[in-house]
């Protein structure tokens, strides 16, 4: 329910900035990296407090943010990629986010056999989960601008595009 709700309360008001030409104060791209970096703060709390009523608010609601990343990737690589090979390059997309699915385990295995503990191999392997968040969050927030890659790429909008990427 976190999530869906997260990704209705973000998907909303950046469809109304969109549709209005009112991008935000944020480049596009930028806001979809800090909610990473809040996400990687709440899964680092998550990960090293042991108090449940702070644990659980943490899962329900920053921890969810990073799902905004999937959207906001999704939207970008539609607009920097010529509209004959889009279809292609979301379906390439969409495999590298279901590999996470397949190697995820393998490696907190791998973590958690590694530890002195269950407990502590988990909790490395939040860890870990909250750095990949913090890199990959400021690499966003940093690099991602697809309007400017898209036109220095020369990509087209595409005809009946109805709004710009707004993230």
């Amino acid at each position: 329910m976190a999530n869906g709700a997260v990704l209705l309360t973000h998907g909303l008001p950046a469809r109304r900035a969109a549709l209005r030409g009112t991008g935000g104060r944020l480049p596009a791209g930028a806001g979809a990296g800090l909610l990473l970096v809040a996400s990687a703060g709440a899964v680092t709390v998550f990960a090293t407090v042991d108090t449940l009523w702070i644990k659980v608010p943490m899962m329900f609601g920053p921890m969810a943010v990073a799902l905004v990343m999937i959207t906001a990737a999704q939207t970008a690589i539609a607009r920097i990629t010529p509209p004959s090979q889009r279809g292609v390059v979301l379906g390439a997309l969409v495999a590298v986010f279901a590999l996470g699915g397949i190697v995820s385990p393998l490696v907190l295995g791998r973590i958690v056999d590694s530890a002195a503990t269950a407990t502590a191999g988990y909790e490395n392997g939040w860890l870990v989960t909250a750095a990949l968040l913090l890199v990959t969050g400021l690499l966003a927030a940093c690099f991602m601008r697809p309007e400017r890659d898209a036109e220095r790429l020369g990509v087209p909008e595409s005809p009946g595009a109805a709004a710009p990427v707004v993230h």
